[in-house]
């Protein structure tokens, strides 16, 4: 999933096409709605205020831009807003989002009211249910570095508006802003901007006066204010420590005579006086008089131009931090691009450690040593997990990958020791070949295939009794140690008689503990232990004897045959080599 940022706002678009593009809290919700019905949509918000409307998708890869959502939900043609319209894709649409709560991106530098204002699209996405991991994440990462911009740079500190400057200003003559009283004349966006500042300073009371009422009282409920008509200036005047007025008479609302009998009522308290209109709304009479201080629009242009060369050098450090912050966001953002990934590895990975603690749980209730079985599940699981990445490095090296094979060293955290293939040390005396050997070798991959359980590894020590799984997994027969058919025989005991073996049509020389390399093919052997005569002598083939050949029988020594010997008969050998040896001819009685 990519990020996108797509909007317009004071800075591409006129006023006029702004207010067409608004979108009021109440209609809030059928236009997420709309916007996550536009094609790839998997994640939405809106952000609209006076100044602009942002639209924060989450889009499935390789799906358009929704910009029909201004032609289907608020009836703007496209065509229309082409010269007008932003789009911000992945790492920019991150820093574009971070600027806007920054107040980087404002018509005022620095301003704090767009944070709260995205922290409530942020609000109203969440309960309409539009948000996903990858924006909840990003507005969350946005209100932190909004913060931090705040705390370590001055960004917020310099007055850059007129309504901001006659608030700096009070605050530097009455200190204790809680204590004091200020009245309001107007009811326009200065005057409703200079209520806001003062009551983000805890002033302790506030009244505002317009000439329709009802314009007073909707911003006095917002702010806990107290609304009056312009006739009822002059009776609370005297009440103010700070007067701020900006209304669009012609006429000045204030007079000098009012503000003469204002100060005698305070008792020479003082009285700070902001004239931000033009024409002016308090006469310049009024500046004259004792205990007032008066100041009119152009006397805070120095006051705002100072503030705006701070907040330019506030926001270059606010920038740096944005800069961090996006670039961890992508880390974030690309590092969850691979967690399906990562998730099937470990499926795969637990899927083998249950299929071999399957095996050696068999193994174990077959009576195998625990040392042993042990053994058996670090071999083999090691054996299974690195399996495809080895085929994986050599295909990558037969192929000149060397940046596969780069990542596999960092993967696995191993040094560079590829080289002279020649110089370097083969496995240990009697250790199992990685599955690659035998591979390159041209062998079978069954030898040393992850899924060939018994080949894993070493086989059983000669005389040693094998495991019932041994047998099974190799494709050997059940009943020679099916634990099932009988009782087995004890831990660490001998094979299997030799008549077991040969009613399942074995030869002896296969579990023989001292068989050695067998016949030549046709010649008949001679076992071992096979009974031989009175003198302890037994017919051998000659040196020059033909392969398959019968040897010639001497006369004077006894005959092959034990029944008609001359002597007594041996004694029958006991435990694995009684009976007939492998040597014994074909047809001779028993």
């Amino acid at each position: 999933m990519s990020i996108v940022a797509l909007g317009l706002n004071h800075a591409t678009a006129p006023i006029e096409l702004r207010e067409r593009a608004s979108v009021g809290e109440d209609g809030m919700g059928p236009a997420l709605r709309a916007l996550q019905g536009c094609p790839g949509v998997c994640e939405a918000a809106i952000l609209s205020t006076c100044n602009r409307t942002d639209l924060y998708c989450g889009l499935g890869d390789g799906r358009e831009i929704p910009t029909l959502w201004f032609d289907e939900f608020l009836g703007i043609d496209r065509r229309e807003l082409a010269d007008h319209l932003y789009v911000h894709r992945e790492d920019a649409a991150v820093r574009h989002v971070m600027r806007v709560a920054s107040g980087l991106d404002s018509m005022i530098l620095g301003e704090p009211q767009i944070l709260g204002q995205l922290k409530q699209a942020h609000g109203l996405a969440r309960r309409e249910g539009s948000l996903g991991v990858v924006l909840d994440k990003l507005f969350q990462r946005s209100f932190a570095v909004a913060k931090r911009v705040r705390t370590d740079t001055g960004i917020g500190a310099s007055p850059v508006s007129v309504a901001f400057a006659a608030v700096t200003l009070a605050r530097r003559i009455f200190e204790d802003l809680d204590a004091r009283t200020a009245l309001l004349v107007g009811a326009g966006e200065t005057i409703e901007l200079c209520a806001r500042h003062l009551a983000s300073h805890r002033i302790g009371r506030m009244v505002i006066a317009n000439r329709t009422v009802e314009h007073a009282r909707r911003i006095a409920t917002a702010l806990g204010a107290y609304a009056i008509s312009l006739e009822e200036v002059p009776l609370h005047l005297a009440e103010a420590d700070v007067v701020v007025s900006s209304t669009g008479s012609r006429e000045p609302v204030i007079s000098a005579g009012q503000t003469r009998a204002a100060v005698r009522r305070r008792r020479r308290r003082p009285m700070f006086m902001v004239d931000l209109a033009v024409p002016h709304d308090i006469e310049r009479a009024a500046g004259d008089l004792p205990d007032v201080y008066l100041y009119a629009v152009d006397d805070l242009a120095g006051v705002i131009e100072e503030g705006r060369r701070q907040r330019i050098a506030a926001a270059g450090e606010a920038e740096g931090i944005i800069d961090r912050q996006v670039a961890e966001f992508m880390s974030w953002m690309r590092g969850r691009r691979v967690s399906s990934t990562i998730a099937r590895v470990r499926e795969s990975a637990a899927g083998a450690g249950e299929e071999v603690l399957a095996k050696a749980r068999r193994r174990l209730r077959g009576g195998e040593p625990a040392e042993a079985v042990i053994e058996y599940v670090a071999r083999t699981l090691t054996n299974k997990l690195m399996h495809a990445p080895s085929v994986g490095i050599r295909a990558a090296g037969a192929n000149d990958r060397p940046d596969i094979v780069e990542a596999a060293r960092i993967l696995f955290g191993v040094a560079d020791g590829d080289g002279d293939p020649d110089s370097a040390s083969g496995p240990e005396p009697g250790a199992a070949a990685a599955p690659d050997d035998l591979h390159d070798a041209g062998g079978p991959e069954t030898a040393f295939e992850p899924d060939s359980e018994p080949d894993s590894g070493p086989g059983p020590e000669p005389g040693s009794a094998a495991a019932p799984d041994d047998l099974r997994d190799a494709g050997g027969p059940e009943t020679a140690f099916e634990p099932d058919s009988g009782p087995g025989p004890e831990p660490g005991a001998a094979a299997a008689a030799p008549d077991d073996l040969r009613d399942a049509g074995g030869l002896e020389t296969a579990f023989e503990p001292d068989s050695g390399p067998g016949p030549e093919p046709g010649a008949a052997a001679v076992a071992p232990d096979s009974p031989r005569a009175a003198d302890g002598s037994g017919t051998i083939p000659e040196p020059d004897a033909e392969p398959g050949s019968r040897p010639r029988p001497d006369a004077s020594r006894a005959t092959d045959d034990p029944g008609t010997a001359s002597g007594p008969a041996p004694e029958p050998a006991s435990g694995p080599d009684s009976g007939p040896g492998p040597g014994s001819a074909p047809g001779r009685p028993r």
